[in-house]
């Protein structure tokens, strides 16, 4: 693998955000499949969607380091939020990750 001339800070932010990327997708399918189970099918399509997005995000980071010659180090994924009283604690929820992410 060629030496990368990416700095070691900005290496270590791209695997934090590519791992981030990748819980974020955990948490999405967490949701999905709560709002499968009690039928909010619209719902569990829209945080399915989401799911998917954030794998593509972290697949993206993925291959910008192994472009640089960079090899990207998973981490553990934690165990998403799976117990919501109900439909607006899982929107509310969503949004809190949401704000989250942004300020990251």
């Amino acid at each position: 693998m060629p030496i990368s001339i990416v700095p070691a800070p900005v290496i270590a932010e791209l695997q934090r955000q590519f791992n981030y990327e990748f819980a974020a997708a955990h948490a999405y399918r967490a949701l999905a499949l709560w709002c499968t189970v009690r039928n909010y099918i619209g719902f569990a399509e829209f945080f399915g969607k989401q799911a998917n997005e954030e794998r593509e995000h972290a697949h993206k980071l993925i291959d910008h380091l192994i472009n640089r010659g960079m090899d990207p180090v998973l981490t553990a994924v934690p165990a998403p939020r799976q117990e919501f009283a109900s439909l607006a604690q899982v929107a509310a929820h969503a949004l809190e990750m949401e704000q989250a992410n942004t300020k990251g």
